[in-house]
């Protein structure tokens, strides 16, 4: 395995799957990235913690093509602190990755491949569709805020995604606040359709979003994102989303129209005045 890759590239890669890669999981493998890179000049990082796993593929020179499992955190901190714009990545053996960066050559301990668990294997789904990245981010970043974090009825550390003929709906609350958005979009879904997706997972799926379209397809009991250059997977959970719909008032019959930053600027500074306990 040898190959080499601009440094800035391969920065850009792992800030997208690091957060993924968890610093003390239960079980050691999954503190690690795959790293393979192919014949067809292009290096793809793997990432999982058995509930979300995320492929990033990027260019490089790929010389001799291979795959070698790194830890994360030793891998991340690495690239971020160099200064060479290009670098060089070899394989020793099966237990040394060599990454050269300047005049400068540093050694990692590799685990074999075949240790580092496989990504979700999905068939084709009948329930597909393509939002614009703003789209997702608005509608998500406005019901994440409204999910519970730590409730001990689990289907509350979601966001709650319809899918109907109208369109899209994101859906959080924690049973004292509750946030709703939707997104008109043309699906393959066909009748009504709803899944829970973990509240991290949707706080992921918030920072990989850009400016290119994303894929979304519904399994069962899994959401795949597709970006260029990025798969993003995640399990949903399973359970009954409260009928929130009862709790919606309608439509008021006297409106209050208020300017939206001196609402803000006028909640701030009597926030100041609350204690952090109510």
């Amino acid at each position: 395995m040898k190959f080499s890759i601009s440094r800035f590239s391969l920065i850009e890669g792992t800030h997208k799957i690091q957060s993924i890669v968890a610093n003390r999981p239960a079980v050691p493998i999954l503190a690690n990235i795959l790293i393979e890179a192919s014949s067809e000049n292009t290096l793809t990082l793997s990432a999982t913690d058995l509930r979300i796993s995320m492929q990033v593929t990027l260019e490089a020179n790929v010389e001799e093509p291979g795959a070698i499992s790194l830890t994360g955190r030793h891998f991340f901190r690495l690239i971020r602190e160099l200064t060479s714009s290009q670098l060089e990545f070899s394989l020793q053996d099966d237990a040394t990755a060599s990454i050269k960066a300047g005049d400068s050559t540093f050694r990692l301990k590799a685990v074999d491949k075949e240790e580092f668990p496989s990504l979700p294997m999905l068939e084709e789904s009948p329930s597909s569709f393509t939002l614009s990245p703003d789209a997702i981010k608005k509608a998500l970043s406005r019901t994440v805020c409204g999910a519970a974090k730590e409730d001990s009825r689990h289907v509350l550390n979601a966001v709650l995604l319809e899918m109907s003929e109208q369109g899209v709906t994101f859906t959080g609350t924690d049973g004292k606040k509750l946030c709703k958005a939707s997104i008109d979009v043309v699906s393959s879904a066909g009748a009504y359709q709803h899944y829970l997706i973990p509240l991290k997972s949707a706080e992921e799926i918030i920072k990989l979003m850009d400016k290119d379209e994303v894929q979304f397809t519904l399994f069962k009991d899994m959401v795949k994102l597709e970006l260029p250059g990025t798969v993003f997977i995640t399990k949903l959970l399973s359970g009954d989303y409260p009928d929130v719909s009862k709790v919606i008032p309608g439509p008021s019959q006297e409106p209050i129209e208020l300017h939206r930053e001196e609402l803000m600027t006028l909640l701030k500074q009597i926030a100041l005045f609350t204690s952090e306990k109510s």
